[in-house]
């Protein structure tokens, strides 16, 4: 998919997509500058380049993007400044650098990174200009689950090969985790794949985490070579949390009103998605209310604002609000359950202190007078007055 010529000369690394029959086409940027830029050489898994730099001691990484740009990743110091093509071990797991001092370099891979081995270099009588390693390295280079989160009872996974391979069967998978009762019980595909690996539980799981791993010599590739040889990050795919549990709504309460405004606040048992305006309904003898939006995330509080464009304000009446089922889904694809809030009643005053007027009635005498308090009053609209018998 992408070819990178290390120019010495020209002090830069040049890449390039190889487009349809062959055609290449630059990248962008099309040059990244290195002085010294010397031998490229690609990671087994195709995630990183590695090239030395000839008078300079040291090794330059980049990382691989998904269009194939490189990325500027660290560097290695290296024993020489003479420097020659370096060699990948069949596992993928170390780099090797002769140098015409009469020096190796020796580094680790580790995370796409190089690391310097101990030793960090060894010496060679006479000046290596290459060097060989026997052994056919191949190895999964992708392997994932269709999801990271799921409620079914069934999870599939795609793998693919760096080469076409044989003898993959169910049987060269492990599978871990926290969850019970699931299993491997199917893999299709062919050559270098994808290959479809299916893991399947019972009827009734036991929540969890799920973690399938390619074990090591489990297939062939077309040299008869059998491998991977060594355990590599890339044959783990993704860990995979296998929920049942459905989200509940914890609160759904008003939170302010007036004849022509409202809000009702709701918040769910986990972080949820999905949750619209649209997720709220509104019952009740109170008429003319709409929901214009909402707002919040994950668990909430989400915020829902209400509207009433009834002239003078709310007709008296009641207001309940429902959460629909499914107002909001978890990352595993549970739906919310539905939720009818308590019932408020709107345009009608109502108090939690009556008026009170104290005094003796006589004449030239004072009365004091209270006017009591009224929560349920949503505008001022509203008058009262006393009536002494």
């Amino acid at each position: 998919q992408n070819v990178y010529v290390a120019s010495y000369t020209g002090a830069a690394v040049n890449q390039f997509s190889v487009g349809a029959g062959g055609v290449l086409a630059p990248l962008t940027p099309a040059t990244l500058t290195l002085t010294g830029a010397h031998f490229p050489v690609v990671s087994p898994d195709g995630t990183r380049l590695f090239v030395e730099r000839w008078g300079v001691a040291q090794a330059q990484t980049y990382t691989i993007g998904a269009g194939g740009a490189l990325t500027a990743a660290g560097t290695l110091a290296l024993g020489g400044t003479s420097n020659y093509v370096p060699v990948l071990r069949a596992n993928g797991q170390n780099i090797y650098f002769p140098h015409t001092e009469g020096l190796i370099t020796q580094a680790a891979i580790s995370g796409g990174a190089l690391t310097a081995m101990t030793p960090a270099t060894v010496s060679e009588s006479g000046a290596p200009w290459s060097l060989a390693i026997v052994g056919n390295a191949f190895s999964p280079s992708s392997f994932a689950p269709s999801a990271t989160a799921t409620n079914a009872a069934t999870v599939t996974y795609t793998l693919t090969f760096n080469r076409p391979v044989t003898g993959l069967t169910a049987a060269d998978f492990s599978l871990t985790g926290t969850a019970t009762g699931f299993s491997v019980t199917g893999v299709a595909g062919s050559g270098a794949g994808p290959y479809t690996v299916t893991v399947a539980g019972p009827s009734s799981p036991t929540n969890g985490t799920l973690i399938l791993t390619l074990q090591t010599n489990s297939v062939t590739d077309v040299g008869g070579n059998v491998g991977p040889t060594q355990a590599l990050p890339v044959m783990t795919a993704p860990t995979v949390t296998y929920d049942n549990v459905v989200p509940t709504v914890t609160s759904l309460a008003l939170t302010s009103s007036t004849r022509a405004a409202a809000t009702y606040t709701a918040s769910f048992s986990e972080p949820v998605t999905g949750v619209t305006a649209a997720k709220l309904t509104l019952g009740g003898t109170s008429t003319g209310w709409t929901v214009s939006s909402v707002t919040g995330s994950g668990a909430g509080p989400y915020v829902f604002t209400l509207a009433n464009a009834t002239a003078g304000g709310a007709p008296a009446g009641t207001l309940i609000p429902t959460l629909a089922l499914g107002a909001g889904s978890d990352p595993a694809g549970n739906q919310s359950v539905r939720l009818i809030g308590t019932s408020t009643s709107f345009g009608v005053p109502g108090n939690t202190a009556v008026p009170v007027v104290s005094g003796t009635l006589r004449g030239a005498n004072t009365l004091t007078a209270t006017s009591g308090t009224w929560p349920q009053v949503p505008t001022s609209t509203y008058a009262y007055q006393w009536q002494v018998s």
